[in-house]
């Protein structure tokens, strides 16, 4: 087996947004980050539009189409989800350098997380796709977190976002994710790419219980970062498509903390998403207006201080 392919690599951060955001994205955020063209889901219920860092990652601004039907949204996985939010973000596996097929070894990471009986899974990968604006056709597969009725019993929930899905590309990746035009990865604010996504949750217990799934996401135990009495901080290095630098970028898992997030950027009530950028030298945050009453903040982090992310 290949340690690429069954090695985890950040793809791409989920924010939802409105149909009109969607279609009048604001100054605030053309003025820093080059926005492309996405398309329609092949379930005709969302549209996107994305944001291709030069690592590779990329951020997906999607939104329901305006006019569908409430059952079918209901019905989405993000369908009941507050617009104007980080709600998700995935990992993917690479084939570069190898002949294994990065959807059949993706069974080696499920066998990880079942042999480690953290209670949590992954479903098997399901069909999806979406269609260009020039008429491509895309295609990959999903899988999600779930709770795994054969592992502990144990009370275990998820609200979404505590854990990555997984998106497994059935079609070239370079086509989902159009990188190799320079243009389309240059950005007026010098973003390079992801440095960390922080995951906040809710409780100590689940900090403590959730680590273990991301050390077998990884397979690799992750990095204790701080310790505040009982509540700790936990960081797992993970690659991403194309290295800046020898970058990488790092998940942080950490309990919330009321005193440290701004309550206008919250994710969920249960679960609460940031991102930070590596810059080519300018530091600070982006931020603004994503929705009624929501601010979306993305902290920079010149490249210069890799190290210290």
């Amino acid at each position: 087996m290949s340690q690429r392919v069954s090695s985890p690599v950040l793809d791409h951060i989920v924010i939802l947004v409105s149909s009109h955001f969607l279609a009048n994205i604001p100054s605030w955020l053309t003025d820093s980050l080059t926005i492309l063209p996405g398309g329609t889901h092949a379930d005709g219920l969302t549209e996107n539009k994305l944001i291709v860092l030069e690592d590779g990652v990329y951020f997906e601004l999607i939104a329901f189409v305006e006019g569908v039907d409430p059952d079918k949204r209901r019905s989405h996985r993000w369908g009941q989800s507050t617009e104007g939010q980080i709600i998700d973000w995935a990992c993917t596996l690479l084939q570069e350098g190898s002949d294994a097929n990065p959807e059949e070894q993706f069974t080696a990471v499920q066998d990880r997380i079942r042999s480690a009986q953290t209670g949590f899974n992954y479903t098997d990968p399901v069909p999806g796709g979406r269609i260009t604006p020039d008429g491509t056709l895309l295609k990959w597969a999903i899988s999600t977190a779930h709770v795994d009725k054969t592992g502990p019993s144990v009370d275990l929930q998820l609200a979404g976002g505590e854990l990555p899905f997984w998106c497994i590309d059935r079609t070239p990746r370079h086509v989902r994710v159009p990188h190799t035009n320079p243009d389309n990865v240059k950005h007026p604010s010098g973003a390079v790419g992801v440095a960390t996504v922080s995951v906040f949750v809710k409780g100590s217990d689940k900090v403590s219980h959730l680590r273990h799934v991301y050390d077998a996401i990884a397979n690799k135990s992750g990095k204790l970062l701080a310790v505040e009495g009982v509540d700790s901080a936990y960081n797992w290095k993970v690659e991403v498509p194309f290295p800046n630098s020898g970058t990488h970028s790092g998940i942080i898992l950490r309990k919330w903390s009321e005193e440290s997030l701004d309550t206008r950027s919250l994710t969920s009530e249960e679960v609460h998403i940031s991102i930070a950028l590596f810059t080519r030298d300018r530091s600070g945050r982006l931020e603004g207006s994503i929705g009624k009453d929501r601010h979306l903040v993305i902290d920079l982090i010149p490249l210069a201080e890799k190290d210290l992310a």
